[in-house]
């Protein structure tokens, strides 16, 4: 009996431990507001203090949320805490990074979500969604969301069984870019992460 109220007291003592190490992340400050797009049909909660840049190109139009602001061009390939729609995808290699798929969240029935980690510590500094079927008539087959963090020491490498100079990086060969570095902010993590969970698309 001892032992299973010992076994009790220290499942209590983690799970409070892992409440206050979420909250810790939680900027607490941040005041959400909800931006809705009718041309494109979807909705999203982003940070008050964030900037949104409208780029209304007629093949890749694309609307992004950023904690710094833009000049030009969307945030999803530069290191910044952004969060990124593209309704008709983007001309793009993507970003370089391991990846592993997510199962504990599904924006929509055709959603397929998929995080980009850091090789050296694993972490998750982005999440990139696709959607299998066309949900709104403004949306192509090549539409995607994708919400990134800042990354200290950001730095893409290119290896196979040893470290080789990007220019010589050859995917076509079984060379593989990487991402490494570590996230600047846990909070922009649990900011993305709620972006993601408001996401949805309307009539």
């Amino acid at each position: 009996m001892n032992k299973i109220i010992k076994i009790l007291i220290f499942s209590i003592i983690v799970l409070l431990g892992l409440l206050l190490l979420n909250k810790k992340n939680i900027d607490k400050n941040l005041v959400w507001k909800e931006y809705k797009n009718t041309d494109f049909g979807f909705s999203i909660s982003y940070p008050e203090n964030w900037h949104i840049t409208e780029i209304n190109d007629q093949i890749f139009p694309t609307i992004s949320f950023s904690s710094t602001k833009l000049d030009s061009g969307s945030g999803f390939r530069r290191n910044i805490t952004s969060f990124v729609v593209l309704p008709n995808g983007f001309p793009t290699d993507g970003i370089p990074a391991e990846t592993s798929l997510v199962t504990n969240r599904q924006i929509s029935s055709s959603s397929i979500e998929t995080n980009l980690l850091l090789s050296n510590s694993k972490q998750v500094f982005a999440t990139l969604v696709k959607f299998s079927n066309r949900l709104h008539s403004k949306w192509s087959s090549d539409g995607f969301i994708i919400g990134r963090v800042e990354v200290k020491n950001y730095e893409v490498t290119c290896e196979l069984k040893k470290h080789i100079d990007l220019e010589q990086c050859d995917w076509t060969d079984g060379d593989i870019m990487i991402s490494k570095g570590n996230i600047s902010n846990e909070s922009d993590r649990q900011t993305i992460e709620h972006m993601l969970n408001s996401f949805k698309f309307i009539d």
